[in-house]
């Protein structure tokens, strides 16, 4: 039974692209079974100079070819990424598993990727759902993501901000077949026949780092009307100062 791992990145540096961690996210989910064959990535920045270029560079030395680059795109929008993900999924078979990641996004599905699809296929299941974990510095500060050691070294606290801080919607279908549709954020599935798998994943979220107030604070001049999630960011911002949290991991935990 077939899988796809499918996504929209955006290099834009005035986003506060990481590359690093972008490299920690692509390793993670070779690392799982997911060989260059399943990814289904498309790029998208101001023109190949912003990051773009070396990105799909970086991933093609790996075998990994992007769906699409496209430039011309100056401005952080979910929304766009979404509809690239409707489109990606249009050409790929009803019966597909389907695995929407963003780029801070690591889902513990165990290993290998391929016989756990496998048998929740033979079981009857047709959705895989998860749960944000918020991974923090120890500190509570806001590093930039390294090359090394593993990111979940460099972020090795699990917390509950989306839940507490943002009251955001903290679970993900972390997979589904693609007879199935999901809502802007992958949080919620539409579509019948739809049968869940027991339990919930955890989805380790690595947003909490350098630039995340510059991050929030480009999110609130969206103006479309449909992104709803525009008051996370308002929530959050009253704990950012100097880019920093300033929450106690009581308030977190």
């Amino acid at each position: 039974m077939g899988f796809s791992l499918v996504s929209a990145v955006g290099t834009r540096a005035e986003d506060g692209f990481s590359f690093a961690l972008f490299k920690h996210w692509v390793t993670y989910y070779l690392d799982l079974g997911f060989s260059p064959e399943h990814w289904k990535i498309s790029l998208y920045a101001r023109d190949l100079d912003d990051n773009m270029g070396m990105v799909a560079d970086w991933l093609m030395e790996r075998g990994i070819v992007p769906v699409h680059c496209i430039p011309d795109s100056p401005l952080f929008n979910p929304l766009e990424y979404d509809e690239e993900h409707h489109r990606i999924k249009a050409a790929l078979p009803p019966n597909e598993w389907i695995i929407i990641a963003d780029a801070d996004e690591f889902h513990g599905f165990p290993k290998p990727v391929s016989a756990f699809f496998d048998q929740l296929g033979a079981e009857g299941y047709d959705v895989v759902r998860g749960h944000f974990v918020d991974r923090v510095a120890a500190d509570l500060s806001l590093p930039e993501v390294v090359d090394e050691p593993s990111i979940f070294e460099q972020f090795p606290m699990e917390t509950r901000i989306t839940a507490k801080i943002t009251e955001g919607l903290c679970e993900k279908a972390c997979a589904f077949k693609n007879h199935l549709t999901t809502s802007v954020g992958h949080h919620h599935v539409y579509g019948e026949p739809r049968s869940y798998a027991p339990g919930l994943l955890k989805v380790h979220h690595f947003k909490w780092t350098k630039g995340l107030q510059c991050r929030a604070e480009r999110h609130l001049s969206l103006k479309d009307k449909r992104y709803w999630w525009q008051q996370e960011c308002t929530r959050l911002l009253r704990y950012l100062k100097d880019d920093r949290m300033t929450f106690t991991f009581k308030q977190i935990t």
